[in-house]
């Protein structure tokens, strides 16, 4: 790998690791958030196989940089979350490896294991129980 590529997949590593690291804002639940785990795209896919709190940091990072919500570095990183939508799927796995090294805020433990549990709750069937149309007692 040379030098560039190292730079530039630290240059990703670093855009996702901003959500794993900071402080958790978010009062609810981001939209969107069970939408897009259902029907995860191949590059989500790739951070889901690592982790929640890993497809987390994709999911938040890929609404951040494509939202109409502006906030300072917004261009940057909406260029460099552009630059790793075209890189190979194995520079990519290399930086969903990555970011499971990354020391991850209790907060967004916290959410991510609360907003997992709501996810997995929300992708089970409904179980109803039978009414019984006779009594099975003697």
């Amino acid at each position: 790998m040379t030098q560039q590529t190292n730079g530039e997949l630290q240059r990703f590593i670093d855009l996702f690791a901003l959500v794993l690291q900071e402080d958790w804002i978010y009062k609810k639940t981001p939209s969107g958030t069970y939408e897009q785990w259902v029907i995860a795209t191949t590059e989500s896919h790739i951070f889901l196989k690592k982790d929640f709190v890993i497809w987390l940091a994709y999911f938040i990072t890929a609404k951040r940089c494509k939202g109409q919500q502006h906030y300072p570095g917004q261009v940057v990183h909406r260029k460099t979350y552009d630059a790793f939508q075209r890189v190979s799927e194995d520079h990519q796995k290399e930086v969903a490896s990555a970011l499971c090294h990354i020391k991850v805020h209790d907060s967004v433990l916290t959410a991510s294991r609360g907003l997992e549990d709501m996810v997995e709750k929300q992708n089970r069937p409904n179980k109803r129980r039978c009414k019984l149309s006779a009594p099975y007692y003697v």
